[in-house]
């Protein structure tokens, strides 16, 4: 892979920049973060599991052909599926999903709401997506599943919402899951 990517596994576009260098790292320093779910995996998504190996790190795509990009703990499935797939987690990192594959409200509602399940007490939601037509066929405050989280400043970018500045008007929202 790296020889095919001129030696870059990892996609270096500003919004990745600060999922890679903010948000995974300030996942694997937290100790109270055991167990992440990542949701989507293209071929930039390949070393993530290295940067959170000191966690119990999981992926998901509904896509077959994306699992060699996934951790070693992968699921092939939609993620309004993850209920069923994984047990609790600390944190769900949905990056890039909205606009390039969850594209309907009502799909997009279920997705979340299993997301909402799966988090423990306390847990994170990284909700990261664009904010320009046509990927944001949707505005993700608009579901009442992402209304039942918190708006929760991330401390390693000390902010609830992130925008990052390039042609795709990458936004990153954090929410914690505050009620059991």
């Amino acid at each position: 892979i790296a020889q095919h990517f001129n030696g870059a596994l990892f996609q270096d576009t500003p919004d990745r920049v600060v999922l890679e260098t903010r948000i995974l790292p300030y996942f694997q320093l937290d100790d109270s973060v055991k167990r992440i779910l990542f949701i989507g995996c293209d071929w930039y998504t390949a070393g993530y599991a290295r940067l959170t190996a000191h966690k119990e790190f999981w992926t998901m795509d509904p896509d077959a052909g994306r699992a060699n990009y996934g951790a070693p703990r992968h699921q092939v499935a939609p993620m309004r599926t993850m209920r069923s797939l994984v047990d609790k987690v600390d944190a769900v990192i949905c990056n890039g999903v909205i606009g390039w594959g969850l594209d309907d409200p009502d799909e997009a509602e279920a997705s979340f709401a299993a997301a909402y399940d799966v988090l423990n007490p306390g847990g994170h939601l990284v909700l990261g997506f664009n904010d320009r037509p046509p990927h944001n066929p949707f505005q993700p405050e608009d579901l009442p599943s992402i209304r039942r989280l918190q708006s929760s400043a991330f401390p390693s970018l000390g902010t609830a919402e992130y925008r990052v500045d390039h042609e795709l008007c990458h936004v990153y929202r954090f929410y914690r899951k505050i009620d059991a």
